[in-house]
Parts: C-alpha cells; structure tokens; sequence
C-alpha cells in the first residue's frame, strides 16, 4: 500500500536540557488508500503536523504511540508528512543521548 519512503530530518539540540526539538518530512507514495494509516512515534509531544500541505487539526490523532494519517488527507500517488515534536534525551540505547559529567 506505501511504497517509496524517504525522510528529511532535523533537530533543535538544546543544551542542558531534558528534551530535544525536531521537524521530520517523510514522503511516500501510496497506491491504495481505504482507512487511516499511522506512524510510530515514542516521543514526548506532537507540536504540530501537516499532510500535502494541510494542517491536521484533529485532536485524536496521537495515542498509544502511533500518530494517525486521516485518509481524507492523504492522496493516491506522491504524499509528504511534516512532523513537528519535542523528545526526551534517553539512556537506554532507543533514541537521542545527553550525558553531561
């Protein structure tokens, strides 16, 4: 059903802190749409998302660690996701570290 993924990632490193800022764009071509789809995120917070350039304003799109992608945004061919989050530094090998001695 996705085909093609590809992604553009960016973090807002801030030091001394306990989180990080970061904006993911993943593009991906479906070729068969019929119910909402998701990421997996073990992040903090969604700050903000939009797909093909709309803002998804739905207030129950984030749980259980899976971020939906309503069907009624995406579009049979060429899709692009943009993700804005906040993450905690972790130390148990699953993410981003921050170690200050």
């Amino acid at each position: 059903m996705i085909k093609d993924v590809r992604y553009r990632i960016a973090f807002a490193l801030l030091k001394g802190g306990d989180c990080y800022h970061g904006q993911v764009e993943i593009q991906f071509t479906a070729n068969h749409i019929t119910e909402d789809t998701f990421l997996d995120y073990k992040g903090r917070l969604i700050k903000w998302y939009s797909i093909n350039g709309r803002e998804v304003e739905r207030q129950d799109t984030y749980h259980d660690h899976q971020l939906i992608l309503p069907k009624e945004y995406l579009k049979m061919g060429e899709n692009i996701v943009v993700v804005r989050f906040v993450s905690n530094y972790v130390r148990d090998c699953q993410g981003l570290h921050y170690f200050k001695d």
